[in-house]
């Protein structure tokens, strides 16, 4: 503008470069107000993002999720690490508050998207004092020439509490499947499985020593014929607390309606002979007060080929061992 006379002239000059700041400081949090939009309408479940600068670990949150706010977890700060440890002592659940404590940190972190282009850890929050499984997702993207580490937070509890109970009813489904309903041992499909295994470690010559007890409960028809079935699975369930009793270290599996079988290693293995004796003894007992009788056949491993060279072995054994109790 001119001012006074035509010789003088008065010019303003304003400083607008903290405006221009504060104006790129606005547009880029609509920006990141939008990326938080978006990445919540694909995932569904996310519930709170931050981004965080690299060098000075500076921060603000976009949160969209009632019950995350509720935490007071402060939505922006000058170290996200740094605060992030000192929330964790109230809002991460003391089971998980280790492994959160060791796996967030920047170097952790910054490493695991350097190797794996991705940072993820599942644990759980308290909301509301009830366990909360989320998982934290961390990457970095470049922006106009920046570098910034987004920091997702998703809600994945329905869906680890429902792939928690699918492996614990897939776990139960196979134990069932393992074990003989009236005795509670391993069944006959648990000793196949367990066969094959030795003879995978025979092939390979991996296999430890080992041996096989074969053990068929006498007179078990007698009992059925004259007392009844019911008296017949008390007297099975009684023999085979017997077997249990004496191999306690060793898995003990129902192969038939009358007949055991145990695959000794280990301590038991060590003590065979003295365990075999155990037995022999029960019998003396069973045939002097009219109790259960058990005849029994052991077979070590000894270079043979496979597992039912030693069972054929024990099985002889066991065969002889009945005659004798009879006599």
């Amino acid at each position: 503008c001119i001012s006074g006379d035509e010789r003088h002239m008065i010019i303003g000059v304003n400083n607008i470069d903290a405006q221009i700041r504060d104006r790129m400081a606005a547009r880029q949090a609509l920006e990141d107000q939008k990326a938080y939009l978006r990445l919540s309408a694909l995932t569904g479940n996310l519930m709170v993002m931050y981004i965080v600068d690299q060098k000075n670990g500076q921060f603000t949150e976009y949160s969209a999720s009632g019950d995350y706010a509720g935490l007071g977890v402060e939505k922006q700060g000058n170290d996200f690490f740094k605060t992030s440890l000192i929330n964790s002592l109230r809002t991460v659940h003391p089971d998980d508050l280790d492994l959160f404590r060791s796996f967030v940190t920047k170097d952790n972190i910054l490493d695991a998207i350097r190797r794996d282009g991705v940072f993820v850890l599942d644990y759980r929050l308290l909301i509301s004092d009830s366990p909360t499984y989320v998982r934290l997702k961390a990457a970095i993207i470049e922006e106009d020439g920046l570098s910034r580490l987004i920091i997702g937070l998703m809600n994945v509890d329905a869906q680890v509490r429902q792939e928690k109970e699918y492996a614990d009813d897939l776990s139960a489904a196979q134990k069932k499947a393992t074990r003989d309903a009236l005795t509670g041992v391993r069944n006959k499909h648990a000793f196949v499985d367990a066969e094959k295994r030795l003879n995978g470690q025979i092939e390979k010559k991996e296999q430890k020593a080992f041996a096989v007890v074969i053990c068929d409960i006498n007179n078990l028809k007698t009992v059925n014929d004259t007392k009844g079935h019911t008296a017949g699975d008390r007297y099975i369930r009684e023999a085979c607390a017997v077997i249990c009793d004496v191999f306690k270290h060793s898995p003990v599996f129902r192969i038939g309606g009358d007949e055991f079988a145990v695959i000794c290693q280990g301590q038991d293995y060590e003590h065979i002979e003295q365990l075999m004796a155990e037995m022999n003894d029960a019998n003396v007992r069973g045939k002097q007060d009219g109790g259960i009788q058990i005849a029994c056949g052991m077979a070590r491993f000894d270079a043979d080929q496979n597992v039912e060279a030693v069972l054929e072995r024990a099985d002889q054994r066991m065969y002889a061992n009945k005659m004798q109790i009879k006599d």
